[in-house]
């Protein structure tokens, strides 16, 4: 019977350019990368000796030394054909974060074994005994019984693997989900097609197909390998972890970080600092392959060492041997005299109980090292309160928001014109029902950073309308409320509805609210912000520029906004003893003064502190001096007894 090869040519053809792709491409990294590059090749020269054992005995002599090189070359056929299915179920089981269970769930370990094992043996075993085919004098062959032995391990081996893919598909993406499955459809069709039509050699051609399939959804280089370093990249990284969480793997990780980064990259030429790191990862991976571990490059000087199931003692020689490789690695003179780098060990989930705080823990390790401070471990760090805090904010912002946990305090502001209380800043707080009140200075920049700064503040902007439509303020002494505003809520498209709708609500004159925008905030997106602040401006909402002398102020910038009052930041009142700082602050505000706007200083603490600044012209005070930031009840007690002093005097 003739066949047709020309669908394994189309197949060989192609798997060759898919496995000069991944190399090309660098999808060589990392193990289940490396299990699919194997399976790939396993089905190419499945391919190319499916192809060898059809058109062989056109050139060969039809001899017995013949015969034998046709048999090697059917033997070496089906031993690949045979074993790409239980290597495919491999790499499921890696995609799936089973691997480093993989021993220890003996059900799942040993089948997998005994399938290899029936598959390796069964073709050994014809090896010398013939019983699966026959080849003829003319060096053609004729299938027999033996054959259909390793059709029935195939089965399995097939089974085994769609059993796999649907016991832990909630590991995988819907996407991965589908592109893993499909395989085993297309496969199958092949398999019918050449059964029922053995002539046409379609099997490998359709294994090509999920292979192509595969590569371009779940083998992303773009996305998980770092190109200019050929790296494991942060994407890799993340998923690596938040897989070993979900199947709840111990996971190491050893963190270097180039503590001076930012300064190489001022410094140095890129080029030169691209080649510092390729060259350092490059001799870190050959340390890390041997113990058996993966290594990702985080970007900005920041490398990860990751390793499952790591005992004590390869703990130590892991860390022993990236030490001193660190300490003894020269690279060229002029650039190691500059560079410093540190580690850190972690431990999970001992040290960081979750994926959220590993993320948040690698995005704030600059905090984690002091400057003498090279190696810590975690483990240590991790029993500090703040630290636990801040390595668990995203999880302790979204469950303060579903409870209400959040409260508005509010700390008086002094009018020293007429000496009595006559504004208030409105300050939140979050009091966390494991870790208590939690500073706003952790959780505000936490915030922004995750998205939840605007749910944040539409609750801000809806209590204290709430607070001034359930007091009369003019009773209570005051003229209006303070609000902060934060750079994400500044440049909102929707803010002025926002806030008109709050004051709505609530029935609010919207002259009772004052809101204060940061330097930061001012300088960020001019036309979002302009739009917002003009418009609230004339309805006649009036604005404050907060913490002026914090950042680098753009007095242009300041000129152009409807600003009534600068708040000076708290480093004038630290420093107001200082000679050279009473200058500056008198040429401040004597340059404000000039200006119509108010000064509010803030951070006062100290009634010498107090006398000074009023003696050089400020309108407002606020600070410790007089009072703390207060919760509703202390706050409305507190004007009542103050006010009403200076009422009766």
């Amino acid at each position: 019977m003739a066949r047709i090869v020309t669908f394994d040519y189309c197949a060989v053809i192609t798997l060759f350019f898919l496995i000069f792709s991944l190399i090309f491409r660098k999808v060589t990294a990392g193990r289940s990368n490396k299990l699919f590059f194997i399976m790939v090749l396993f089905v190419l020269i499945s391919g190319i000796f499916d192809i060898l054992r059809f058109t062989e005995p056109n050139y060969l002599q039809h001899t017995e030394e013949g015969k034998i090189i046709v048999r090697i070359t059917h033997y070496i056929y089906l031993t690949t054909r045979n074993l790409s299915t239980p290597l495919y179920a491999l790499y499921i089981i890696s995609i799936c974060g089973l691997w480093y269970d993989f021993k220890k769930r003996r059900a799942l370990f040993f089948s997998w074994i005994t399938i290899l094992f029936a598959i390796v043996l069964a073709i050994t075993v014809d090896c010398f005994r013939h019983k699966m085919f026959i080849i003829n004098d003319d060096l053609s062959f004729t299938r027999t019984g033996g054959m259909y032995f390793l059709y029935a391990f195939a089965f399995i081996s097939l089974i085994y693997s769609i059993t796999i893919s649907l016991l832990y598909r909630k590991r995988l993406s819907r996407s991965k989900f589908i592109t893993v499955m499909s395989l085993y459809p297309i496969a199958i069709i092949g398999i019918f097609i050449q059964m029922i039509h053995p002539e046409l050699l379609v099997e490998v051609f359709f294994t090509t197909f999920p292979m192509l399939i595969i590569s371009l959804v779940l083998q992303r280089p773009e996305e998980l390998v770092d190109i200019s370093t050929g790296t494991l990249n942060f994407q890799a990284f993340s998923e690596e972890v938040k897989l070993n969480f979900m199947a709840r793997h111990p996971v190491n990780i050893i963190l270097i970080k180039i503590s001076n980064f930012e300064l190489l990259i001022r410094k140095l030429k890129d080029d030169i600092i691209q080649n510092y790191v390729r060259t350092l990862l490059q001799k870190l991976n050959a340390i890390v392959a041997e113990q058996g571990t993966e290594l990702y490059y985080l970007q900005n000087g920041l490398i990860a060492i990751l390793s499952i199931n790591e005992t004590s003692k390869l703990r130590e020689k892991t860390i022993f041997e990236v030490s001193k490789f660190l300490n003894t690695y020269t690279y060229d003179d002029s650039v190691d005299s500059l560079v410093e780098t540190k580690l850190c060990y972690v431990r999970c989930p001992d040290d960081l109980p979750d994926y959220n705080s590993v993320i948040n823990y690698i995005q704030n390790i600059e905090k984690s090292f002091s400057e003498d401070n090279r190696l810590i471990f975690l483990e240590k760090e991790a029993r500090n309160k703040n630290f636990q805090i801040r390595n668990k904010l995203d999880s302790i912002i979204a469950k303060g928001i579903k409870n209400h946990s959040f409260e508005m305090y509010y700390q008086p502001i002094y009018n020293l014109k007429e000496k009595k209380f006559t504004t208030a800043e409105a300050l939140i707080r979050l009091k966390d029902d494991e870790y208590g009140m939690i500073s706003p200075g952790l959780f505000i920049p936490a915030a922004e950073n995750n998205g939840a700064i605007h749910q944040i503040g539409e609750f801000v902007f809806d209590d204290v309308c709430r607070f001034v439509s359930d007091n009369k303020l003019h009773d209570l002494g005051l003229q209006y409320i303070e609000i902060n505003l934060s750079v994400a809520q500044c440049i909102e498209t929707n803010f002025y509805s926002k806030v008109n709708t709050a004051l709505q609500k609530y029935k609010v004159n919207p002259a009772f609210i004052n809101l204060e925008i940061t330097e930061t905030a001012m300088n960020v997106n001019h036309e979002s912000s302009d739009i917002n602040i003009k418009r609230l401006s004339e309805m006649s909402i009036n604005f404050s520029l907060d913490d002026y002398g914090s950042g680098y102020s753009n007095i242009k910038r300041i000129m152009s906004l409807p600003l009534s009052i600068i708040k000076l930041d708290k480093s004038f009142a630290d420093e107001f003893q200082n000679n050279d700082m009473k200058v500056v602050i008198a040429s401040t505000i004597s340059m404000f003064k000039k200006i119509n706007k108010e000064i509010l200083i803030e951070g006062v603490e100290s009634l010498e502190a107090k006398n000074y600044f009023e003696s050089v012209g400020c309108d407002y005070i606020q600070g410790y001096f007089y009072s703390k930031p207060l919760p509703q009840e202390q706050f409305i007690e507190f004007l009542k007894i103050h006010n009403e002093e200076v009422e009766s005097l």
